[in-house]
């Protein structure tokens, strides 16, 4: 297996390189995004600095309650990250986000490491990691697209939906359309990678494991796991988030709250 490596002082200062090409584009075209790059560049770097050694440590470690406790803090994170994209005034919303993130991912990831995967250990880092971190990548982007146009339908079209109501509609079925909109909105961009991976466009999780020097068969059945699994999880998630959101614009009498 022959791979690259990108690990020496000289590369990676060569890899700034790129940084620098682009705030002299941002410059030239004056769009007012130099503090932006930098802040972005700078935060990136630190960041994978800092979560590369820990990750080296875990998988050193190979301790299953270290594993874990990685794992739930990149679920946290994701939630976190999500909840702020969405609103901040309606209550428990980063419960039902990291709730339903959790369980969207823990579904999907039980069934590939019962049926698929068979790690062994279980808890084996350089496998448990990995898919965790890209499950919940995704299935936050899901989620924060499609809360943020449910919310906003819910937030703009409160006189359709209170005439739903008073004609006697339940809540579920006076914000159906605008739930189904936004589950469709949320699912979009996992069904279009699947709809183009190995088309045009190579998908990023493949072209990584090609560049490290895996048999493209291999990296293929890789690609296909992720993509597989990105779709139960964002639509799980997106399930779930959308069914606790409803809840809170709700009263016990089935009246439409506003935030």
């Amino acid at each position: 297996m022959v791979g690259i490596a990108v690990d020496t002082p000289t590369q990676l200062i060569f890899a700034l390189g790129l940084i620098v090409l682009t705030l002299i584009l941002v410059a030239w075209q004056r769009l007012d995004l130099l503090g932006s790059v930098v802040v972005a560049a700078g935060r990136s770097i630190l960041q994978m600095i800092v979560f590369s050694y820990i990750l080296a440590t875990i998988f050193i470690v190979r301790d299953p309650v270290l594993t874990v406790i990685a794992v739930f803090a990149l679920l946290l994170v994701a939630a976190i990250v999500t909840q702020k994209q969405l609103s901040q005034r309606i209550p428990y919303l980063l419960p039902i986000t990291l709730g339903s993130l959790f369980l969207g991912s823990a579904v999907t990831l039980g069934y590939v490491f019962t049926f698929v995967v068979q790690s062994t250990p279980w808890y084996e880092p350089r496998v448990l990691v990995p898919l965790a971190g890209l499950v919940f990548a995704n299935a936050m982007n899901g989620a924060a697209i499609a809360g943020e146009q449910f919310i906003h339908s819910l937030s703009h079209n409160t006189q359709e939906i209170e005439t739903h109501l008073s004609l006697g509609a339940s809540p579920t079925i006076a914000i159906a359309p605008y739930r189904q909109a936004a589950i469709r909105a949320g699912l979009l961009p996992t069904l279009n990678a699947m709809t183009i991976a190995g088309l045009a466009i190579l998908p990023n999780f493949m072209g990584g494991t090609l560049l490290a020097g895996f048999d493209p068969l291999q990296a293929g059945a890789y690609q296909l796991l992720i993509l597989f699994m990105t779709l139960l999880a964002t639509l799980v998630t997106l399930i779930l988030l959308l069914t606790g959101i409803t809840q809170q614009f709700f009263t016990p009498a089935a009246q439409l709250r506003r935030w």
